[in-house]
């Protein structure tokens, strides 16, 4: 139905029940007949909710292009705040490699070689748009998992350039280029796996991520194609060819379908070998750094001034390119992963201002062959120990060594998941630490256990308090022996469903920093007085007409007067949880504890807000006189406080409204005493900060793999110097 018709149905509807109630109040109740009036009532309501529903429903069908602009404003706000923490917060720091190009089946549009800086405009040339960005292997040997080669050649940065490249100068008809991390793929197609991202991620609403797919106006960018197996030879049957089939079959029309990969060199070899790959796809290969664009990293990052330049100077000479300078240096140091911890390492300072190590050391060390590994025992505390002396924070000595204790205990955890360990229906992964889903890390059934005596204390307490206060105020009523009933009911079904994997709830504070979202809020808040005030008189009406035909007037009054009151509240109330529970208007999460956080408090907000009205209802329509209603109020909320949490929490078990996720993480917690810090995820957020971790959507992920590798070996902090 359009919109016109339904705005004059809900007219024509709304005024024949506002004449029906001025009858009922000036004309009085032998004006019209009363069957006649309810009948008409009761068709006057069916006609109103009808009206409204279709009202609502054409109002919302989504614009394609304008959800399409808005998904690429986030992403750009969400990608580039990463892109920056990869670069060490120096945006104009990024080392422009060149790459050469190869490719696999028919593309056209592809050129032999370019730049990291104009990939996104290369990238634009190639039909059809798919691309597979790998590195160039080093002469340094693999390492512990397989991760040497072509480690830290840059993809991650050149994928960011590439993907805040197209996403910035998109034009309306380009897809929306979105990041994805390939070790959190859930097995299912590249498109079920984007509406996931989008609904989950980016909090979009369902009908709005099923347009953008429907049109194809979403590109996948998937990172880390390495790091969904153990092993740096899989085979045919590993995640990553069966995420490189998946690939193989996402289509555009007739045309195969435009998506972006990162993957190691030798993994994708591998993959090459067992013919498991790409299909009509440009495999975009990063050169190494050469010397001078080594020597041109340092000079800006750490030797931009002439005392940084006299310190720096016996290292920039070696990397100058001539004949008898030191080429282990040159090789040690051609990628951009170990210029960044060598400029972290070496910039460290003690608490009195001094360096703490003279960078004339790199070439002995790279002689030595002993660069990396030195580079990598001491670059959590440099990281620290710069931070802490520019926050004032505590001690960096013994921080350094508690976040090493702590990060080597997840480092340990993720690297046992490589052998595609799976625990209740999912594999868990190697590389992504997601709050509410690392309580497999204390052991399979020990969070669990504990999250099921959490929640029936939870459920216990407060329903036991219920049944009390009710017992106290009338100790026969039926409200006791069901809250009484309830008290052993709710906890026991909530102890045996057990639920293995509890998502958080998507409620959040609707999207009012846009025109458009205020706009999209107004309009539903305007459906839903009209909804209220125009519903609730004719519920009242017909219940009080047909009640005052058969027991009198009076008593149909004050019957149709509480009728109308209920249902305005009712109304009300379930119309501002669907506007607060539409994911619609949620804003994208941009920290991973935002789910974990946001689940906590809609479990409490939703569960008082759903008790209050409730209470309020209960309490206060049937009393008489001041005092009584003071009295009613306070019971109210008495009510509200007490049995709020609980009806939040049973919301949560019965439709993951909220609370189960937080539970969980908060019963974790409690099992991870001693190994995990308690405030884990501000702690991982702390290291995030330092450039130690990094953020793939909801997920925290160690910097660089070799980091995560080199932690999971040793447990305790090496010396120091």
């Amino acid at each position: 139905m359009g919109s016109w018709a339904s705005r004059g149905l809900a007219a024509v509807c709304g005024g024949i029940m506002a004449g029906l109630v001025w009858m009922a109040s000036d004309k009085g109740w032998a004006a019209a007949d009363p069957a006649a009036s309810v009948v008409g009532a009761l068709v006057g309501t069916v006609g109103l909710v009808f009206a409204l529903y279709s009202w609502r429903r054409g109002a919302w069908v989504p614009d394609v292009q304008a959800v399409a602009g808005r998904l690429a404003k986030q992403v750009v706000r969400l990608e580039q705040v990463e892109y920056r923490q990869l670069l060490g917060g120096d945006v104009s720091s990024l080392i422009d490699v060149e790459f050469t190009t190869r490719v696999h089946g028919r593309v056209d549009g592809v050129t032999e070689e370019g730049r990291v800086a104009g990939i996104a405009a290369y990238y634009r040339e190639l039909r059809p748009g798919r691309m597979v960005i790998t590195g160039t292997p080093g002469t340094a040997p693999d390492g512990p998992s397989g991760t040497g080669g072509d480690a830290g050649t840059g993809k991650s940065v050149a994928l960011l350039v590439l993907l805040l490249g197209l996403a910035r100068t998109r034009p309306a008809d380009e897809p929306v280029p979105v990041r994805l991390s390939a070790a959190a793929w859930p097995g299912t197609s590249i498109d079920d796996w984007l509406y996931t991202h989008l609904t989950g991620t980016y909090r979009m609403r369902p009908r709005d991520a099923r347009a953008l797919l429907a049109a194809q106006m979403v590109l996948p960018v998937i990172d880390g194609l390495d790091e969904t197996d153990g092993t740096s030879a899989p085979g045919y049957t590993s995640r990553a060819a069966l995420l490189l089939k998946q690939v193989n079959t996402h289509q555009s029309g007739d045309r195969p379908g435009p998506v972006v990969l990162t993957c190691r060199h030798g993994h994708y070899l591998a993959l090459t070998a067992v013919e498991v790959h790409a299909q009509a796809v440009a495999v975009v290969q990063l050169a190494r750094v050469e010397a001078g664009r080594a020597r041109a990293f340092l000079g800006q990052r750490v030797a931009d001034t002439p005392a940084g330049r006299t310190r720096w100077d016996p290292v920039l000479n070696a990397l100058d390119g001539t004949a008898g300078t030191s080429s282990a240096l040159q090789h040690a140091l051609d990628t951009p992963w170990r210029l960044s911890l060598a400029a972290v390492v070496f910039q460290e300072r003690d608490p009195g201002g001094r360096y703490v190590r003279d960078p004339r050391r790199l070439l002995t060390l790279a002689e030595g062959s002993t660069l990396n590994e030195y580079l990598l025992d001491r670059y959590i505390a440099a990281a620290l120990h710069t931070h802490a002396m520019d926050q004032r924070s505590r001690g960096p000595a013994r921080d350094a060594e508690t976040t090493w204790k702590y990060l080597a205990v997840l480092a340990a955890y993720l690297d046992a998941n490589t052998s595609y360990r799976s625990l209740a229906g999912r594999t868990l992964s190697a590389t992504d630490l997601v709050l509410h889903d690392l309580w497999p890390l204390t052991g399979p059934e020990r969070t669990r256990r504990a999250d099921r005596i959490l929640t029936t204390v939870l459920l216990l307490v407060p329903v036991a308090a219920f049944a009390a206060l009710v017992m106290v105020r009338s100790p026969w009523s039926m409200t006791a022996w069901i809250a009484g009933a309830c008290v052993l009911l709710i906890p026991g079904w909530a102890v045996l469903r057990g639920e293995a994997w509890p998502t958080p709830s998507k409620v959040g504070v609707p999207r009012w920093r846009t025109l458009t979202g205020r706009r999209e809020v107004a309009f539903r808040f305007k459906v839903l007085l009209a909804s209220a005030l125009l519903a609730s008189p004719a519920a009242g009406l017909s219940l009080g007409l047909a009640t005052g035909f058969l027991l009198g007037p009076g008593y149909g009054f004050r019957t149709g007067l509480r009728a109308a009151l209920d249902i305005g509240l009712l109304i009300g109330l379930f119309g501002v949880l669907g506007i607060v529970l539409d994911a619609s208007e949620q804003e994208p999460f941009t920290d991973p504890r935002q789910p974990v956080r946001r689940d906590r408090n809609s479990w409490l907000v939703l569960g008082i807000g759903f008790m209050l009205p409730i209470g309020l209802l209960e309490e206060l329509t049937d009393v008489d006189g001041l005092a009584a209603m003071g009295r009613g109020l306070a019971i109210a909320l008495l009510l509200t406080l007490i049995l709020g949490p609980a009806f939040g929490l049973i919301g949560g078990l019965c439709g993951g409204v909220g609370g189960r996720a937080w539970v969980r993480y908060v019963a974790f917690r409690l099992c991870a005493r001693g190994q995990l810090p308690w405030r884990l995820g501000d702690f991982l957020h702390h290291c995030y900060r330092m450039g130690i971790l990094r953020i793939a959507g909801t997920a925290y992920q160690f910097r660089h793999r070799e980091l995560q590798d080199h932690l999971a070996t040793r447990p305790g902090q090496p010396p120091r110097g």
